[in-house]
């Protein structure tokens, strides 16, 4: 299946070595833990607890997943040669895990009983791996808590880094190759920074319900991401200029039928603070929430709100067991379930599209913002589609160049609609259908704006 060969580029070992002051240099069947530059290997149990090394006083404790395999293969080199020192030099203990396959982070997620311990967590990877965790903290009773209280860390060391690109391009930092990557590796090191809150989706298929961070994608945005995969070890973020040369000029196109709920701006719009990410811990974190909650009297319906959402947590669920816990995060009342019958204040096209893209960040990738207008923490759906009838090959290669500058939002075949949910219905077969640059089988999806949020690692207060 395509799904399975797209995940299956996700192969790793695990790597450890002797403690000692080397780097990687052992391969064996044992996992790796490195804690406070002291790194000790040990073959892995089911409830084994790693031996690991602090330095004293440590400035927090961070947990790192690698994934050898991603991008141009370098995330593993870029964790010892680069940020190893950065993390010595600024005493912050860690944990080092080297991934080997797809669906191990959603399962350490999911199952590790020691999330609140830790001040952040930190991925070498592309935006995979950044979908695998969250969805995995969606599957424990206190995930939806751990959302909002353990701020993510991003390395791009994958080919698509759409979630990192947006959040730094709203600080207003570079997003050039060499810069990208050493802000990332400064700010995710630094004893100082700060995270900024990220708005989640609700995003429901015909079996599970899933949370997403940047965009979902059907047509030809989509088949370019998934078919173009074949070329990431020898072309990295390029090949997505090859995959879509090919694709415009063997164009295919869908029938589908797109409904959407308008957008309604929020009488209260939800302000969220930034996180001090050392020395805290997400326990710490949630201890102070839980303390301010009880302490409020506020009736807002940004309080209001979260007590909804708070009282989801301990029964929401990863498999679409009970839709009603879902239905309390959403932004908007009255939103149906998959299943169910639209309202008349939905919008409906039946046409044939050559894509439908929705996002609810700016970037997909570093090369330029495909919604200029999102940001990264905000209450609505970015909502694109093109219709086969207005577009030719020579308009959609012109618009493909033009994201980079910006200037592809000026062509007329280029819809965009602000929403609070939306649903797809595939009425023709061919196309893959992507959230976060991930396949999902599904023969429908609809998206819900949430109160859900995570936070990620920015820098320091003041750019």
């Amino acid at each position: 299946m395509e799904a399975e060969r797209f995940f299956s580029e996700k192969r790793a070992i695990y790597e450890a070595t002797r403690c000692a002051a080397v780097p990687f240099v052992a391969q064996t069947s044992s996992y790796a833990i490195e804690m406070g530059g002291v790194l000790c290997g040990g073959r892995r149990v089911h409830d084994e607890t790693p031996t690991t090394s602090q330095v004293s006083r440590p400035t927090g404790r961070l947990l790192i997943f690698v994934n050898p395999h991603s991008g141009a293969g370098k995330g593993l080199e870029t964790f010892n040669k680069r940020m190893v020192p950065l993390l010595k030099r600024r005493a912050i203990n860690y944990e080092l895990i080297v991934t080997s396959g797809a669906g191990q982070v959603e399962r350490l997620a999911r199952e590790r009983s020691d999330l609140t311990t830790l001040s952040a967590v930190i991925i070498l990877s592309g935006d995979g791996l950044v979908f695998e965790l969250l969805n995995g903290l969606c599957a424990r009773d206190d995930g939806f808590s751990l959302l909002r209280s353990l701020p993510l860390g991003l390395i791009p060391t994958g080919s698509g880094n759409g979630l990192l690109a947006s959040c730094f391009s709203a600080r207003g930092y570079s997003l050039s190759t060499g810069k990208f990557l050493d802000k990332a590796l400064k700010v995710a090191t630094s004893a100082n920074s700060v995270a900024m809150p990220v708005n989640l989706l609700h995003m429901q298929t015909d079996s599970k319900n899933l949370v997403a961070f940047l965009s979902f994608g059907w047509g030809l945005l989509a088949d370019i991401d998934i078919e173009s995969e074949r070329w990431r070890k020898t072309l990295g973020s390029s090949r997505f200029v090859a995959g879509a040369l090919i694709r415009v000029f063997n164009l295919r196109t869908y029938r589908g039928r797109l409904s959407y709920l308008p957008y309604r701006r929020a009488e209260r719009p939800q302000q969220l603070p930034t996180l001090t990410v050392h020395p805290h811990s997400a326990g710490d974190r949630i201890g102070d929430r839980a303390e301010v909650h009880r302490s409020s009297t506020s009736s807002s319906t940004s309080t209001r709100s979260q007590r909804d959402t708070d009282s989801a947590y301990s029964s929401t669920q990863f498999p679409r067991v009970d839709d009603s816990k879902w239905k309390a995060i959403h932004l908007r009342d009255g939103v149906p379930n998959l299943e169910d019958a639209l309202t008349n204040d939905w919008v409906t096209l039946d046409d044939e599209f050559v894509f439908v893209y929705a996002m609810t960040k700016s970037h997909i990738a570093t090369d330029g913002p495909l919604m200029p207008g999102a940001r990264v923490h905000e209450d609505r759906i970015h909502l694109s589609y093109a219709l086969s009838k207005d577009v030719t090959k020579f308009s959609l290669v012109r618009f493909l160049l033009a994201i980079e500058k910006g200037t592809h939002v000026e062509y007329p075949f280029f819809k965009v609609i602000e929403c609070s949910a939306f649903r797809l219905e595939p009425l023709t077969a061919g196309s893959f259908m992507v959230i976060d640059g991930e396949v999902v089988e599904t023969r429908q999806i609809q998206a819900t704006t949430t109160h859900l949020h995570t936070h990620v690692i920015v820098g320091p207060e003041t750019v």
